[in-house]
């Protein structure tokens, strides 16, 4: 069973990227086709999570990586090689953390729930396709205060009933934006 924790402090990305490649050859591989009919389980993603992989672009602070773009380009493909299935869920996820990691990096503040994403505690759905579709279907969003409300359909979601939070893109159509 490898699990980040089996890397001293201060390994080397080439380290970390081989981790990854041995859990994908040992773990994932073997069971893509298992995975292809039964679907990605928590047990795949609580794996993902014990190897740093829900936060590994995000800062040490949060107990993350820091992994580059190079790195986590190759992570992509070592997790797609092995299981598209589970690199599907994950590829999903892995791009909204380095963003909240980036806007924390520029300054923003952030929610107890981005906190729990950058740590790697949480699994991000991401219902972000539909803004394509605009102005033909899509899912709106209408300023309320200082909020905003969403109204439509939800077309598709990545990792449906994994995930412990789903962020959802939407058009405010008088802008377009």
């Amino acid at each position: 069973d490898l699990t980040r924790c089996d890397l001293a402090e201060g390994s080397t990305r080439e380290e970390y990227l081989s981790l990854v490649k041995a859990y994908a050859e040992a773990v994932l591989r073997p069971t893509a086709l298992q995975t292809d009919r039964e679907g990605v389980t928590a047990a795949h993603v609580s794996q993902l999570a014990g190897l740093g992989l829900l936060n590994h672009t995000a800062q040490a602070e949060f107990g993350g990586a820091a992994v580059g773009r190079a790195g986590d380009r190759r992570l992509h493909e070592i997790i797609a090689g092995s299981c598209f299935n589970t690199w599907l869920v994950w590829a999903q996820h892995a791009p909204m953390v380095g963003r909240l990691a980036l806007e924390y990096q520029k300054g923003s503040e952030l929610s107890d729930s981005s906190r729990d994403v950058l740590a790697g505690r949480v699994l991000l759905g991401a219902a972000i396709s539909d803004v394509r579709r605009f102005p033909h279907s899509f899912i709106a969003a209408t300023r309320t205060g200082d909020g905003w409300t969403f109204s439509g359909t939800i077309s598709w979601v990545s990792g449906w009933g994994l995930n412990t939070v789903l962020v959802v893109a939407a058009v405010e159509a008088s802008s377009q934006t």
